[in-house]
């Protein structure tokens, strides 16, 4: 298997290298879609390298983290080194500390990945953190996690113990725990890596509360992230439900960008809000989780029957159903991606119907493009299983086409 891995890697960086273009169609070519109409020569080459780490890094990560979990789980020394984490622990934190064994394998694992999308983002002055701060989140990360996973795990395998449909169980546990996660990340575990202050008496918040006004969008809570100390790209989000629901500007974004543009960036936050799509893929997940949970109950039972008769509850299963999840999670990635493309379309939509001045929207576009390294264009299949967002040169052209057929019906 490791050599079937290398020979896999080998052919995937080999295809990012040499057997694919990132050029944009022809048909953007010339428009203000085209990236060479505002990067030069050299701007293009490091976007270039840019997306291409990222497509290698995507499609070869997590097969390694499989072969990993798949020698701890099948191999004769993997069973060796289960054994002894078994003796040299007491029984009832088993099911924990496995998974935190599993955890720091992909951790691990994910060190030389992620280093190598540093250095190419630090050398291009997109990371601005020293290789110490850096590092520092790296692994406050997976201590986020690791609690986090502890955490579920351990609910799951009590459930496992507990109830015969355990699955069916804690799918109906699969809302109240996301809605948790939803208002607990950004009090208390966004505030861990980047401080968000709210965005009130400044010019661009009742601007930005004006258009809300507007449009009848109920959003109540405005806020700045401070995303200068670690990068230099500009991104907003919505987030959030009910009260809780709060559109977020990175500090770079409101720096970067003219006021106009700006408020084009928060419409176009705003249409996810108007449209609720946050509801709308928090009621994906739900339905996508159930499936998902069927699978893994009969995929664990299945592996119980061919480990030797492991009892369901025994901790040696903890890194098959992890390894199960992963799978499932990567398999799934295009039509979890689709929903997001979709919901991201409706929202430029939205902020190109609403906004007083679109063509400020290209501008804000083209200038997201160069700050996050994100114009070369990859090809459509890795569209499909990667981006959660439509290309950006897409969305640039829509602006530009919406802005030259307003113009020509024009007498």
């Amino acid at each position: 298997m490791v050599f079937g891995y290398v020979g896999y890697a080998l052919c995937i960086v080999a295809y990012f290298t040499w057997g694919v273009s990132f050029n944009v169609p022809e048909v953007y070519k010339g428009t203000p879609a085209d990236p060479h109409t505002f990067l030069s020569a050299g701007e293009w080459s490091a976007h270039v390298a840019m997306v291409r780490l990222r497509a290698v890094v995507f499609f070869l990560k997590s097969p390694l983290i499989w072969l990993a979990l798949v020698g701890l789980i099948w191999t004769p020394a993997g069973k060796e080194l289960q054994s002894r984490i078994k003796q040299k622990f007491p029984e009832k934190i088993h099911v924990p500390i496995f998974a935190l064994f599993v955890l720091t394998i992909a951790q691990i694992i994910s060190l030389p990945f992620r280093f190598a999308q540093y250095r190419l983002a630090f050398r291009e002055v997109l990371n601005v953190q020293s290789f110490f701060e850096w590092f520092t989140d790296f692994w406050l990360g997976f201590v986020v996690n690791a609690l986090l996973l502890v955490f579920l795990v351990t609910f799951v395998f009590i459930l496992i113990k507990r109830f015969r449909y355990w699955w069916l169980i804690l799918w109906t546990f699969v809302t109240p725990l996301a809605i948790a996660y939803v208002l607990i990340q950004p009090v208390w575990i966004e505030p861990l890596f980047y401080e968000t202050t709210p965005l009130e008496g400044t010019p661009i918040a009742h601007e930005i509360r004006s258009f809300a006004n507007r449009h009848d969008i109920g959003v109540e809570h405005l806020y700045e992230m401070n995303r200068s100390s670690t990068s230099t790209a500009l991104n907003a989000f919505v987030y959030g439900i009910g009260d809780s629901a709060r559109i977020v500007v990175w500090d770079n974004t409101l720096k970067a960008l003219p006021l106009q543009a700006v408020l084009y960036i928060t419409a176009h936050e705003f249409g996810h809000f108007q449209d609720k799509h946050f509801y709308l893929g928090l009621a994906s997940v739900i339905l996508f989780m159930f499936p998902v949970l069927y699978i893994v109950h009969r995929c664990i039972h299945w592996f119980a029957h061919k480990a030797g008769h492991l009892s369901l509850t025994d901790a040696r299963t903890v890194p098959f159903l992890l390894l199960i999840v992963s799978i499932m999670m990567f398999l799934s990635s295009p039509l979890q991606q689709g929903v997001s493309r979709g919901m991201e379309y409706e929202a430029d939509r939205f902020a190109l119907e609403a906004s007083s001045e679109p063509e400020a929207g290209i501008a804000a576009y083209q200038a997201i493009a160069k700050r996050n390294f994100s114009t070369a264009y990859p090809p459509p299949w890795v569209q499909f299983w990667t981006a959660s967002h439509p290309p950006i040169v897409e969305r640039i052209y829509r602006i530009w086409r919406y802005l030259e057929t307003s113009r020509s019906s024009v007498p």
